[in-house]
């Protein structure tokens, strides 16, 4: 049962702001409540105004069992009130709404396989060997020593090798070859990947992808020899 907040008292309620009462010969004066009653956090309102008579609240029976949940009723019969116990109200009971079951569904979840990509295997950079530099295509690649690079199936060769090939304009280091536009291969302190990559021996140096260069290279093994030749004839 809700915490009893209030007294019980049998009296008559009046709306105006004043009401007196007699008991005997004891005659005493009743105000209406300005103030708000709460039960359980909530503001409750009756049908009759609550009564304070000297400094304590009173309030209708039936507003208080409302307030209280629990049943006031007359009894004609008897001629007296009856407050709880098996005292039917005379509002209709509330009824709980009743739950309608669904039945489980008996067929399996339809399951979507997502194939995960397979990530694409990068190998690093490998190096040929040593090679000595020639081409009887090029006369003005330096016949040099110099390290053949193995790239993502592209052959790369020392930007050094291409001698004349190369200038430098203080931003930009292009190569040019015989029948062809001038190609950049670091701008800005920035290697152009299209046409070069990071020498593997010389961090600041670079190597150039020779078929972005129409060029392609010939390992001889037993003379220690990198032929560079051209892939189409210019």
């Amino acid at each position: 049962m809700k915490k009893v907040l209030l007294g019980f008292v049998i009296g008559f309620m009046v709306a105006s702001s004043f009401a007196v009462f007699a008991t005997g010969t004891d005659i005493f004066t009743a105000q209406k409540a300005t103030f708000e009653i709460e039960v359980d956090g909530e503001k409750f309102e009756g049908e009759n105004p609550p009564l304070v008579v000297g400094g304590r609240t009173y309030l209708a029976l039936r507003d208080t069992g409302e307030a209280l949940g629990v049943p006031v009723e007359w009894n004609e019969t008897e001629r007296k009130v009856e407050i709880g116990g098996n005292v039917e109200p005379t509002a209709e009971p509330k009824t709980e709404p009743t739950a309608t079951l669904v039945p489980e569904s008996t067929a399996e979840p339809t399951q979507t396989n997502i194939p995960n990509p397979t990530p694409e295997v990068v190998k690093p950079m490998k190096s040929l060997g040593l090679f000595k530099i020639r081409s009887e295509s090029l006369d003005s690649m330096l016949e040099d020593m110099e390290s053949i690079y193995e790239y993502k199936g592209e052959i790369y060769l020392s930007r050094r090798a291409f001698g004349s090939y190369g200038s430098y304009n203080g931003t930009k280091l292009s190569i040019k070859l015989p029948g062809q536009e001038s190609k950049c291969i670091i701008e800005n302190k920035r290697i152009v990947p299209e046409y070069a990559h990071q020498d593997l021996r010389v961090s600041s140096d670079v190597v150039v992808k020779l078929s972005a260069f129409n060029l392609k290279a010939r390992l001889d093994h037993e003379t220690g020899t990198c032929w560079i030749e051209w892939i189409e004839e210019p």
